[in-house]
């Protein structure tokens, strides 16, 4: 598709099942260029027995409109954003550890949502500033004390536990970090490798330096995820800190509420803030 299309959460698994339909991009893309065209018209050029389904489900979800027996597209592609007046942010207001517990709870008070879906052209301004805006992500394995938080965008492609996990869910493309990750990993479920991983990583609260005398995958994985540093005489460093709650964070999100009165303005601030942030952190919960 020369678009991309951003959708409702609450709607998700079934624009995931549309978009991953040949026949949803051909139906679109055949009216769009046509538009309004008749159902017979449609038909002498798409023969697929699931067609008029198909077109059902695209009008119950607003992207299609019927009238007078023809049809046309409601939800055509967007390709521009609106920029908003530069803004000034206060480094050196709060601490690296403020800044990261306050914007993380800041973006969870205030996640990007849509009430309908969104179509973008590829390779526009939009796309490019929608796939920048900013996501927050909290793992942990069943029962686990340990929580693993990361900052990531909403294309899903910096490199977190959580992005590595949704793209192998959704059988989505793999970075080359990612890729590794896979050929380390196979099939390991989520639950059973946060499991492991918070058994080694939990072994950094007592020393800052781990060994492990046998190759280990999910020891290698974490090297690919950027969580370790790999050192001389199988040894491990710990790249990624832990964080305890910070009173202090509060008063981030005050001040980002201030600031911060649309998505332009949020995305000035990431910008800014991507300097002083930590973009994983771990935290314990008893």
């Amino acid at each position: 598709m020369n678009f991309s299309i951003y959708y409702p959460q609450n709607e998700a698994k079934q624009w995931r099942r549309l978009i991953n339909n040949s026949l949803f991009e051909q139906l679109y893309t055949y009216i769009f260029a046509h538009e309004p065209v008749m159902l017979r018209e449609i038909k002498q050029v798409i023969s697929d027995v699931k067609m008029e389904r198909m077109l059902d489900t695209m009008i119950d979800l607003g992207i299609v409109a019927r009238k007078d027996r023809r049809y046309s597209i409601l939800m055509k592609p967007q390709s521009t954003w609106k920029e908003t007046k530069a803004i000034q942010v206060s480094i050196d207001k709060f601490s690296k550890e403020s800044w990261t517990l306050g914007l993380f709870d800041y973006l969870q008070k205030h996640p990007l949502t849509f009430k309908e879906a969104l179509f973008v052209e590829k390779n526009s301004q939009l796309e490019e500033k929608m796939n920048a805006f900013p996501i927050t992500q909290v793992m942990n394995a069943p029962n686990g004390l340990l929580y693993f938080y990361s900052f990531s965008d909403i294309a899903h492609i910096k490199n977190t536990i959580g992005n590595y996990f949704e793209n192998v869910a959704h059988e989505k493309p793999l970075s080359s970090q990612q890729e590794k990750v896979y050929d380390l990993l196979g099939d390991a479920s989520p639950d059973y490798t946060l499991k492991t991983y918070g058994i080694w990583l939990l072994k950094f609260l007592d020393k800052p330096i781990i060994k492990s005398k046998r190759s280990d995958i999910f020891l290698q994985s974490l090297v690919e995820l950027e969580y370790l540093k790999p050192l001389e005489n199988d040894e491990y460093s710990l790249q990624v800190p832990f964080l305890q709650t910070n009173e202090q964070s509060l008063n981030v999100v005050s001040y980002l509420e201030s600031i911060i009165k649309t998505k332009d303005d949020l995305l000035q601030v990431m910008k800014e803030l991507d300097k002083v942030i930590y973009p994983k952190f771990l935290m314990i919960y008893e």
